[in-house]
């Protein structure tokens, strides 16, 4: 954890060379690592500035695919930010025209340089591809890259492709895929497990758990218990307030208490909790 001028956070994990690592007091951070952390969401635009990040507004966003994703980003972007929303099929085009009023949405190719330039994407602040396409979606993806967008985010159905794409420069890769195995492993998993959430490209999970009365974890404050070195407690809720825990933090029963593992460890923490 990390108390800096009252910002509070905690490094989850670190990515290094195809790597992942859970860290503890003695990790070092290198230049080129992706780093997760967790934080309170007021303190997120602190926790970018402390890590080399000066966070700009959004203001203008540019979305491929007018499907039930393209849909849903511009209508919660679109009070806020300009949006521009790009379609290939026109009666889809038209349909949404009429359901977002607060979005510019254009027919035509999300990969035509042409209209891509025409639209001025270089001036756009982050380029988001959700169409039905793979295809478009990466190659929409690449073209804003090279036209210069700083904030690029694409929807790929292929996992394969997802750490490709994270080398190669897209800022964000999200997969329907994934999202559908953390539901299935939220009940694959034994005792009271609330959420699980998978993570493209690096080998760990967050994993939500609520301790049983006189488990284990509510023995000992955290400092005490030995607990396996590939995991770490990220976050603790009770009554809906939420805490970064420290050495001396106490779980109690009842908690909602964020787990941060390797998977090979998921069974070990378990009996902590049941």
């Amino acid at each position: 954890m990390a108390d800096n001028s009252q910002i509070e956070f905690l490094c989850l994990c670190i990515h290094r060379d195809a790597k992942t690592i859970i860290p503890h007091g003695q990790n070092i951070y290198r230049s080129g690592d992706v780093v997760y952390f967790i934080a309170p969401k007021e303190d997120i635009p602190g926790v970018s500035k402390v890590v080399g990040y000066n966070e700009r507004e959004q203001q203008n966003v540019m979305i491929v695919g007018a499907g039930q994703l393209g849909k849903l980003v511009a209508s919660q972007l679109s009070n806020s930010v300009n949006v521009k929303l790009i379609e290939q099929d026109l009666e889809t085009a038209e349909t949404v025209s009429a359901y977002l009023n607060e979005t510019l949405v254009l027919h035509g190719d999300g990969t035509d340089v042409d209209l891509l330039a025409s639209e001025r994407i270089q001036e756009m602040d982050c380029f988001v591809a959700v169409s039905g396409s793979e295809k478009t979606n990466l190659l929409s993806g690449l073209l804003a890259r090279y036209m210069g967008v700083q904030r690029v985010i694409i929807h790929l159905t292929t996992n394969e492709y997802i750490p490709i794409m994270n080398r190669i420069g897209m800022d964000a890769v999200v997969s329907k895929n994934i999202t559908t195995v953390n539901a299935i492993m939220k009940y694959m998993r034994r005792g009271k497990v609330i959420a699980v959430s998978l993570f493209e490209d690096i080998d760990a999970e967050a994993i939500e758990l609520e301790p049983k009365e006189k488990s284990l974890i509510t023995s000992k404050p955290l400092k005490d218990l030995k607990l396996p070195a590939d995991m770490i407690i990220g976050a603790v809720i009770r009554a809906g307030a939420i805490t970064i825990p420290h050495g001396d933090t106490r779980i109690e029963a009842g908690d909602k208490v964020v787990v941060f593992i390797k998977p090979s460890m998921i069974t070990k923490i378990e009996k902590y909790f049941n």
